[in-house]
């Protein structure tokens, strides 16, 4: 081996290990790995909140985690909030950034939303699961919807103390008057199955409070316009926890169009929310030209 393949591979080794040394798991329920075989699915009496998880952090094993948590609207569940409860204790005052892990499936025929609430720090999020062929549950291999997503929600350490912290989860449907309907394989028509959970400290890293992240993602609806057809597109803004009151989210859809030779109309047309508007949407517009220049500026070329 040479000295510089010896050099570089001591590098990566030692960069993997310090970014390894710079994020540590607190707790975790369950594998990452696209199936909930090892959580408790059996004999289990969903309309009693005795069911409810109470799962306590270095003490409790996977199989006292339930996989399948119903939402509001499943009467066959008892068609009520199903709160599960993760106890953890902190040997240190907490610092840094703290990441929830939160891998789910969708084997049900309604999206149940997540609700969370840590020591009383409340929020909702909403998952946007793909399809999975690769078959983890048993029910991938005939369950025509069954799909995964997962999220890191970031967590600020002064939400958390020294000592014990309670964290809360629980299914919701929109609507959620309750429906009698069945499911296919989970009891009930909505709900969450858990892949699993995990939460992790980052200690050099800080919240970042006013951090916006957006998925757009097109549909199979579209509309008639005077242009033509329009795909109609979802939009979904995720907007941390503690941000402004004053914040604002803009969705910009841009292009251009070739006028003449050396000429290009610019265009951008914009959506702003605010997130004290009471559902009121800004319309904003942008309009420019686009001059191509060659031979150091003296003619006009054409576009690229």
């Amino acid at each position: 081996m040479k000295e510089t393949d010896r050099l570089v591979g001591l590098l990566l080794a030692g960069a993997a290990a310090l970014a390894g040394a710079q994020q540590r798991t607190v707790w975790q329920i369950g594998k990452f790995d696209g199936s909930s075989q090892e959580f408790r699915s059996q004999d289990i009496d969903y309309t009693s909140p005795k069911s409810d998880v109470v799962y306590t952090a270095g003490v409790s094993r996977d199989a006292d985690w339930i996989r399948f948590q119903p939402g509001p609207a499943n009467a066959v569940a008892g068609g009520r909030l199903h709160p599960f409860t993760v106890n953890f204790t902190l040997g240190e005052a907490p610092r840094g950034l703290y990441q929830l892990r939160v891998a789910i499936l969708y084997e049900t025929p309604r999206l149940s939303s997540l609700a969370l609430s840590i020591n009383g720090h409340k929020g909702a999020f909403y998952f946007h699961p793909r399809l999975d062929y690769t078959a983890g549950d048993w029910e991938g291999t005939f369950v025509p919807q069954t799909s995964r997503d997962e999220k890191t929600i970031d967590i600020p350490a002064r939400w958390l103390v020294r000592g014990k912290n309670t964290l809360l989860l629980m299914a919701e449907d929109s609507p959620a008057a309750p429906q009698n309907s069945i499911g296919d394989i989970a009891p009930g028509q909505s709900g969450l199955v858990y892949d699993a959970i995990s939460l992790t400290q980052v200690p050099d890293s800080k919240y970042a409070a006013s951090a916006v992240s957006v998925l757009v993602e097109p549909t199979v609806l579209y509309r008639r316009a005077a242009s033509g057809l329009e795909e109609i597109v979802d939009v979904f803004p995720d907007v941390s926890a503690g941000a402004e009151k004053q914040s604002k989210v803009t969705l910009d859809i841009g292009g251009r169009y070739k006028l003449h030779r050396g000429f290009i109309l610019l265009f951008m047309a914009g959506r702003s929310l605010a997130s004290n508007s009471p559902g009121q949407v800004e319309f904003m517009g942008y309009l420019g030209i686009q001059i191509l220049l060659s031979d150091y500026g003296r003619t006009l070329t054409t576009e690229p």
